[in-house]
């Protein structure tokens, strides 16, 4: 009776875990920041504005659905940046949502086991404003293993995007431009 109780949980938690995937996943690195400060700067400012255009416009939402959750880092105190936050304020107050910072940027693993296990992601799509130095780990952390993640230092215009298939498990991994100010990336 133990041992068929045991075999019904695993299988509780692994049917969960199997029908809990999110829709799609995208990650992006907070915006511009200043040579000193915790905020965003002018340049960072601008390019929120604009990913709030972006993430709502026709194209994106035909392509990805609409954005049903935003994330950003959560501060570790007083001192700590807040430029993940910062950045998807605009999206925010366009899409009437709100900004969820249940993790700080050294709880990746934390957050891409949430993700991938709580019915409350499942089937949505969610954007995601990390720190650079972490988007690799929480990429890896959400199922991303045969890839080279590490965003480069000084690159802030480009957006990971992790498409999941529920039909057979996988995920599509792409590395796309934001092309959203003059002088980004085009490729």
């Amino acid at each position: 009776m133990k041992r068929q109780l045991l075999s019904l949980l695993f299988l509780t938690s692994l049917t969960q875990s199997v029908f809990a995937l999110p829709k799609n996943v995208i990650i992006i690195r907070h915006a511009e920041e200043p040579l000193k400060g915790r905020e965003l700067s002018p340049k960072g400012f601008l390019r929120a504005e604009k990913l709030a255009d972006y993430f709502t416009a026709d194209k994106f939402t035909k392509t990805f659905g609409a954005v049903d959750v935003l994330m950003a880092v959560k501060p570790k105190d007083l001192d700590s940046s807040i430029r993940s936050y910062q950045t998807l304020i605009p999206t925010a107050q366009k899409l009437k949502q709100n900004i969820l910072q249940p993790y700080l940027k050294d709880e990746t693993n934390l957050l891409g086991k949430t993700i991938l296990s709580s019915s409350d992601y499942h089937q949505k799509t969610i954007v995601i404003a990390w720190s650079h130095k972490k988007i690799g780990v929480l990429s890896r952390a959400l199922g991303i293993q045969d890839q080279d993640l590490e965003w480069r230092d000084g690159v802030f215009d480009r957006l990971w995007i992790l498409q999941y298939k529920t039909d057979n498990q996988t995920i599509q991994f792409s590395d796309l431009p934001q092309k959203l100010l003059e002088g980004d990336a085009s490729h």
